[in-house]
């Protein structure tokens, strides 16, 4: 199933049942403001998540936004500014870490130790490898107003485009949730027709808004 089918029928359960969220989505996002958006990330995003933004550009920063498990898709200016926030945020902190255990690791070790905040190294990784930082290949798509984002990974390789949680506290280390924004959408649309789990959530309403709760293991 392509994403705009599957938009589509996400977009048309929450009509139906989850008004409130519904009313959240925002409309299409202007192509220049899309291509905008590209050039300031990583400046090469998959097509698939070009077509979704050119569907909805994200939604409102409500209660009712949550159309992922427990994430609200970001509108496009939100893409721009989480994604800046997050290099000057590891920018920071790989400057700090090297000025004050450089040394310290070096006496230790007995040599030059692997910088984990090597950006180089880890842009050449392939799309799914956990960084342990958020990368410029990293877009950022939807966050859970908490610290932590959903983004996806432009690296190249068979995960290009890989759909993965960046957690407050764990970074990217637990691993692509989705192997693409066409495989979520599609998850996403099967969950709330069917009323199953997604990515570990099963999808609720409540007071017109489409919710999430743990789903109950077998």
């Amino acid at each position: 199933m392509n994403v705009q089918a599957s938009w589509a029928r996400v977009v048309n359960w929450c009509h139906d049942h989850a008004p409130e969220t519904a009313a959240a989505i925002r409309p299409p996002a202007a192509g220049a403001l899309l291509r905008q958006a590209e050039q300031a990330t990583s400046g090469s995003w998959p097509e698939d998540l070009r077509t979704w933004y050119a569907l909805a550009d994200g939604t409102q920063r409500t209660p009712a936004g949550y159309v992922l498990p427990f994430y609200c898709p970001l509108p496009l200016h939100a893409v721009v500014s989480h994604w800046s926030m997050w290099q000057d945020i590891w920018a920071a902190i790989a400057a700090s870490s090297r000025n004050e255990e450089a040394d310290r690791r070096l006496r230790v070790l007995g040599g030059i130790p692997e910088d984990p905040y090597d950006i180089a190294r880890l842009e050449a990784q392939p799309a799914g490898t956990a960084a342990g930082m958020f990368l410029p290949s990293f877009v950022p798509i939807a966050e859970d107003q908490s610290g932590s984002d959903m983004f996806v990974d432009t690296r190249s390789g068979r995960l290009r485009g890989c759909v993965t949680e960046f957690v407050k506290g764990d970074a990217d280390t637990w691993g692509p949730k989705w192997p693409s924004v066409t495989a979520m959408l599609a998850d996403l649309a099967e969950g709330l027709q069917a009323g199953r789990p997604v990515g570990g959530w099963l999808p609720i309403v409540i007071h017109g808004r489409l919710d999430w709760e743990v789903a109950a293991r077998a």
